[in-house]
């Protein structure tokens, strides 16, 4: 990231100046008595970056630029790193200062670094969008250029690329079970499926069969059904797992799939409807609920999925359930409540992240 970078500054008719410390580069663009200066610190790269090392080296551009001819200098940090964490307690309050995640790629500013810097923040961001991949899973490996950084990089690369297995073998049991329906029934028969474990209140209030909780989330009304559900849940239980982890991603996805399950009971049983249940949706809308509250938290981006994205999703979602005849609602909406309250309990790392960030200021 270290060429890409530079090439980028260099884009935006920034001058590099020599420093002599490795893994810092500084960039300056001078408006009439105003120069704007960059300071660029990569992370994994210099070892021992203390508080007054920054200070130390902020000093120094600052006093080479007012030696030079500049009557005001103002300076934008900004640290490149695969562990944002790392970040604090370096830089003083009151200090400007931005996180290049290398990870995610993408750019992290925090609730008192929300201003911009000489238009740069929204190129920043368009840079790193574009960028994607190649900047952030090679990021570290450009810069030092040693085998230890290189083999992170590597596992790095793996972790994005590779299958969610959790989501995965739940798609895979969803498929199972339609094709084993298809073989001994039929998936669009009612009777069958209540008799094969379809969600009904009457059932599970009068009967006790509880476990019908669970099972209507693994039944389907036909080929159409299961290949609309199996679809979204692909791409975004896999965003989703790799967020939060295989535990915690079962433990929302069932959780929210047996609270849509009782949302739908309640609701049905609320009106005095006989209705039978079947589907993966209402816990596909917890993944979704879940998924817009991680997106939330980092800032309205997680990989490709951003803020706008997922909530255009929701209310389209939600707008085709009311506007189409057979679609439970209730379980949808439930689930998606159930969705997000889960991920708001499981997913809390940015949420340590910025405590930590005000603690050291």
């Amino acid at each position: 990231m270290g060429q890409q970078l530079d090439d980028f500054f260099i884009g935006q008719a920034f001058q590099r100046i020599a420093v002599n410390v490795p893994g810092v580069m500084v960039y300056v663009k001078r408006d009439r008595e105003i120069c704007y200066a960059v300071l660029v610190y990569f992370r994994e790269t210099i070892s021992g970056l203390t508080s007054a090392l920054q200070e130390n080296i902020s000093r120094q551009v600052q006093g080479h630029l007012l030696a030079n001819g500049c009557e005001r200098v103002l300076i934008q940090n900004l640290m490149v790193t695969e562990n944002p964490q790392s970040v604090s307690g370096i830089f003083e309050p009151g200090q400007r200062y931005w996180i290049i995640d290398t990870v995610n790629s993408r750019l992290m500013l925090y609730e008192d670094q929300e201003g911009d810097f000489y238009g740069l923040r929204k190129k920043l961001e368009n840079w790193l969008y574009y960028t994607g991949n190649a900047a952030g899973v090679y990021g570290a490996a450009n810069l030092a250029g040693e085998e230890e950084q290189t083999s992170e990089v590597v596992r790095e690369m793996r972790r994005r690329f590779r299958v969610s297995p959790c989501n995965l073998g739940i798609i895979l049991v969803n498929i199972a079970v339609f094709i084993l329906c298809e073989l001994f029934g039929s998936s669009e028969d009612t009777f069958f499926l209540l008799n094969h474990g379809a969600l009904c209140a009457q059932n599970v209030a009068e009967q006790g069969q509880v476990y019908r909780l669970v099972t209507y989330m693994f039944l389907h009304g036909g080929p159409e059904h299961l290949l609309n559900n199996m679809l979204i849940l692909w791409f975004l239980g896999d965003t989703l797992e790799k967020q939060i982890g295989h535990v915690k991603y079962l433990i929302l996805y069932f959780g929210a799939g047996i609270l849509a399950g009782i949302a739908s009971m309640s609701y049905n049983m609320y009106i005095d409807r006989f209705a039978v249940c079947v589907g993966a949706s209402g816990a596909i809308f917890g993944v979704v609920g879940a998924v817009a509250w991680v997106i939330i938290i980092n800032r309205g981006r997680v990989e490709n999925l951003t803020t706008r994205k997922i909530f255009w999703f929701i209310a389209l979602s939600i707008y085709g359930g009311f506007t189409s005849q057979g679609v439970d609602n209730a379980a949808h909406i439930g689930g998606m409540i159930a969705g997000l309250v889960l991920g708001v309990l499981l997913y809390r790392k940015n949420q340590i992240l910025r405590k930590a960030e005000k603690r050291s200021e």
